[in-house]
């Protein structure tokens, strides 16, 4: 039987994988905030293909956690009001004798009935509490089984527990993304540490590249990556992500505080100190990266500080570099952060994002009102 996606409509082979991935990442935060395309219209989600896709590589995948629960019944309830305003459309064009022979499919049917018995304290159109979301790349022409993907357990909130750190960000969307597109950096890094890792999803990312890396006959060691926070609650949380994607051979949780650099007592000793046991005495962390880290004014000296004692070179071995995504949400503390590390004697440089061709990299963290624009920057030391 040909795939219904790559049926007429033609676009379908595009929009539907697309959608694929914005369902099992539960992005945006309300599905009905989901453009359209890659949400089908009405006409094109009444068509039996569309509805037949929709039941063979959506349906299996839902969560049993409450969050997502709470989501998916939202855009079931999109889908079939959908369906039934694309029945009506085709009636009124004409295709009123072809319609009368179709009907929701029983599937997706049973899927809303059983979505709508759940009783939920939440608004329907939130993600609110932990959920698990799978985010997906590859080629949107591949079946999804063949995307290469990440779980992370996540909160659906804003601010959770009195932090922003248990849920995924636009910024980290982002740079995942330029890390796909070239991976250069990572793959020629002996040692990365993520700053304000969060969840996890980045280093996660990352270490999904050096698997690859590995699969395709490179040599690795291991803990190679060091995901870092310092509230215990995100910590946990990421670690937890870290043994959900099996990779705890590639990567590490540790907690470190940011205002150790700015100490200039016992900060150094203590950073010294936290570096050999990280790292197991073999130096420092060659790439460092970060992710929506830059939001708190009261926090920029404390960061650039952190930044300017990880990009020391030591003896030998390349020159550390630092690739740190922002979400733009108050120039005025961006701008702080970059004189911040200027005083710091770090040079900044402003680098394009990069994209995988095609829509074909992660999609997430949509859907937050006040998202600016993401920016990047490199960072060494002078």
């Amino acid at each position: 039987m040909p795939d219904p996606a790559k049926q007429d409509p033609p676009e379908l082979a595009h929009h539907l994988p697309l959608l694929l991935r914005h369902y099992c990442a539960l992005s945006p935060s309300s599905p009905i905030q989901i453009p359209s395309p890659p949400f089908p219209s009405p006409r094109t989600l009444s068509l039996p293909q569309t509805q037949q896709y929709l039941v063979e590589h959506f349906l299996g995948r839902t969560e049993s956690d409450e969050g997502a629960r709470s989501w998916r019944r939202a855009f079931w309830r999109r889908v079939t009001k959908g369906i039934e305003a694309g029945f009506e459309e085709r009636r009124r064009e004409g295709d009123a004798e072809r319609v009368e022979d179709e009907e929701v499919h029983p599937d997706i049917l049973e899927s809303m009935v059983d979505f709508l018995s759940t009783s939920s304290s939440t608004a329907e159109c939130d993600a609110p509490g932990v959920s698990t979301r799978t985010y997906y790349w590859g080629d949107l022409s591949e079946p999804p089984a063949s995307w290469r993907s990440i779980r992370s357990k996540e909160e659906g909130r804003m601010i959770s527990g009195g932090t922003t750190g248990l849920r995924t960000w636009q910024a980290c969307i982002a740079l995942s993304n330029h890390l796909l597109a070239n991976p250069a950096a990572v793959l020629s890094a002996n040692r990365i540490l993520e700053l304000g890792a969060g969840v996890g999803l980045l280093s996660l990312v990352a270490a999904r590249i050096k698997q690859d890396a590995l699969a395709e006959g490179g040599t690795e060691e291991k803990k190679r990556i060091v995901a870092t926070d310092v509230d215990k609650k995100v910590l946990e949380m990421l670690r937890g992500n870290i043994a959900l994607n099996s990779l705890d051979d590639l990567v590490k949780a540790e907690s470190l505080d940011w205002e150790l650099a700015s100490d200039p007592e016992t900060g150094q000793d203590t950073l010294q100190a936290w570096k050999d046991a990280v790292f197991d005495g073999g130096g420092g962390a060659e790439l460092i990266i970060g992710a929506d880290i830059v939001y708190d004014p009261s926090l920029a000296g404390h960061l650039a500080a952190t930044l300017q004692w990880l990009l020391q070179r030591g003896s030998g071995g390349k020159a550390p570099e630092a690739l740190i995504a922002g979400t733009v949400r108050s120039e005025e503390t961006w701008a702080l952060f970059l004189e911040e590390c200027r005083s710091s004697q770090l040079v900044v440089e402003a680098v394009p994002l990069q994209t995988l061709p095609d829509q074909s990299g992660l999609v997430g963290a949509e859907g937050w009102v006040g998202e600016g624009e993401v920016r990047l920057v490199h960072i060494v030391a002078a």
